[in-house]
């Protein structure tokens, strides 16, 4: 029995050309030659289309239940979130052991290769930060069930497509940056405030007249949570090979881990999620294969807006700052052509590149090659890129959220 009619993997699987260039692309560029999803991953995926995180919708439910005030609630959720419960009165429980479990290290969990993730994140600079956007973010618009949630709130229209941006690089940044993850520090809290900010929206769309579980699924659901989980782990693995990176099996192992634990923290079903090249290339193939990615027209407008906000905001007259916004405008538009299949990226009907992307193949991705095979062996040259793209990634932040940029990174 088919629970919802967006999940069309089954039907999609036997005509498409997918599975044999991911087979190809796994040989060649993974080494992992086992792309092809398990029976018991597919099943699972189409069974979390119907579910959400539980615990958190019940702590939402509790902390915001009819005849309170939610001012008091937004402002208890915040000082749970920056100072822990346990000197606090009057906390739900469902909340309580939401943020107790925050607390616990799982088992699995390795310090270790917590960090050697991070690294990793932080080594690959801005570019990094244009995957996410330019691939996995504007990619994924190409899916209309999957932003359905934004559309119906207003969070991606027009000028906010820029403030969601800007925020969803916030949290990146603050998830990645060195002991970010350490509980009570910044990533750490951002991870279980994006938690339950998504059970918020989700309880109030599940109370929308017009929201419709069985074609969309539930609103914010776990298969949702877990794709926008890959998306930041393997597609951006996946985006900086494509940019000439050279991630062995070790850092590739180590994002995964990374990502993991994010999942924990953000009550991702964690089982499911990827912890080598082999389980993310199946997971990016039953993701891609189970929707229909026929861009309607919202998501078409989600996608323009998006690249429409990388436009010149001053005036040619000021042309140090209006050059430099063009270019930077210009650029996202090559890295979305060549990052993105093209298939899709045709479908999304966004403003052409031109010929620019050609660029990045033939001329920026060798130089990228050779820079990051020097590192591996030039002593020392390894911590200098990190340290580098650390401050790139700043920069990103600096200027995308400007005043409201979190408070600790450095003036």
């Amino acid at each position: 029995m088919q629970l919802t009619t967006r999940f069309v993997y089954k039907e999609r699987i036997e005509n498409s050309v997918w599975p044999m260039f991911f087979k190809l692309m796994g040989r060649t560029i993974f080494n992992a030659p086992n792309v092809l999803p398990t029976e018991q991953r597919v099943a699972l995926f189409e069974k979390y289309l119907m579910e959400s995180d539980q615990l958190a919708d019940e702590a939402v439910k509790e902390l915001f239940k009819s005849g309170s005030n939610h001012k008091d609630s937004f402002r208890l959720m915040h000082e749970v979130l920056e100072n822990g419960s346990s000197h606090l009165e009057g906390i739900p429980e469902s909340f309580r052991i939401l943020m107790e479990r925050s607390y616990h290290n799982p088992d699995w969990l390795d310090r270790k290769q917590l960090e050697s993730g991070a690294a990793v994140c932080r080594r690959l600079g801005g570019w990094a930060m244009t995957i996410l956007g330019d691939m996995a973010l504007l990619g994924g618009y190409a899916n209309p069930d999957i932003t359905k949630p934004l559309i119906f709130t207003g969070a991606l229209k027009g000028d906010s497509t820029f403030d969601r941006v800007s925020e969803t690089s916030q949290f990146w940044y603050d998830v990645t940056r060195a002991k970010g993850l350490e509980i009570g520090a910044q990533g750490f809290k951002s991870a279980i405030k994006v938690r339950l900010m998504h059970a918020i929206v989700r309880q109030r769309l599940m109370h929308h007249p017009k929201w419709d579980s069985k074609s969309w699924g539930v609103p914010i659901n776990s298969a949702d949570a877990v794709a926008t989980n890959v998306a930041f782990s393997m597609i951006m693995i996946l985006g900086a090979k494509m940019l000439g990176f050279h991630l062995p099996d070790k850092d590739i192992d180590a994002v995964l881990h990374l990502w993991k634990y994010i999942g924990y923290l953000m009550g991702d079903e964690i089982d499911w999620l990827p912890v080598t090249a082999e389980e993310g290339l199946q997971s990016l193939l039953l993701i891609m294969l189970s929707n229909r990615n026929e861009p309607d027209e919202e998501s078409k407008n989600l996608a323009r807006d998006y690249l429409d906000n990388f436009k010149p905001r001053v005036s040619i007259t000021e042309f140090d700052q209006y050059s430099k916004q063009l270019f930077d405008h210009i650029k996202h538009r090559a890295y979305a052509r060549y990052l993105i299949p093209f298939d899709i990226y045709k479908k999304l009907e966004v403003p052409s590149s031109g010929l620019t992307w050609l660029v990045i193949p033939l001329v920026q991705t060798p130089a990228i090659f050779a820079l990051d095979r020097l590192r591996t062996v030039v002593p020392g040259m390894t911590k200098k890129m990190e340290e580098y793209g650390a401050k790139e990634q700043e920069k990103v932040i600096r200027d995308r959220m400007g005043e409201r940029q979190a408070s600790y990174i450095p003036k």
